[in-house]
């Protein structure tokens, strides 16, 4: 009798999807609790955050800085001047353009984008004549005054401008650390 229901049960438990099996699904939970150092966190943006546009290029300068801030730091065990790449029309140590790389996303790229975010937002909430929470009020306001509506064209022309202008940096930076990624091994 034990016997058939134990081929019974070994039946349905290949029917069962691999990834729905029991063994599978504490494995996921056991990876969730104790070993999230394979969870990529972006922790510019927010949790739920699915614009791919923008998640692709914050993943992977996430990834790059956890590599700079456990791996590369000083004092390391790989003298990783020794590796030279092709930078801006000279052999340079790759180190030192992965910090360059590093100070300018965390110093540059991440601090204007938020002051940029934050100017917009202030300046609209501040002068719109619309005082809603419709999306399309937002990013096609009434202002209150015309001259308000210039200074606010004015505004979002100059950001979009540094916007574009970070962009092709950031682009560069990502075709670079592409390019280097066979050298991160530590």
């Amino acid at each position: 009798m034990f016997t058939k229901l134990k081929e019974k049960f070994q039946d349905l438990y290949w029917l069962i999807p691999y990834d729905y099996r029991i063994e599978n699904i504490l494995y996921r939970v056991k990876c969730r609790l104790w070993h999230k150092y394979t969870t990529i966190k972006s922790r510019e943006l927010y949790h739920t955050y699915c614009d791919t546009v923008t998640l692709l290029p914050y993943t992977m300068m996430e990834i790059f800085c956890r590599f700079m801030e456990e791996e590369v730091t000083e004092p390391c065990h790989i003298d990783w001047t020794g590796h030279k790449i092709d930078w801006n029309g000279a052999s340079v140590p790759v180190d030192s353009v992965w910090w360059e790389c590093y100070h300018w996303w965390n110093e540059t790229y991440i601090k204007t984008i938020d002051t940029l975010y934050n100017d917009w937002h202030t300046f609209i909430e501040k002068h719109r004549g619309y005082n809603g929470v419709n999306i399309e009020h937002f990013w096609n306001p009434e202002f209150d005054t015309e001259e308000n509506k210039v200074i606010a064209d004015k505004l979002f022309k100059e950001a979009l401008d540094k916007e574009v202008e970070l962009e092709k940096q950031l682009e560069t930076y990502l075709i670079m650390l592409v390019k280097t990624k066979d050298l991160m091994w530590t």
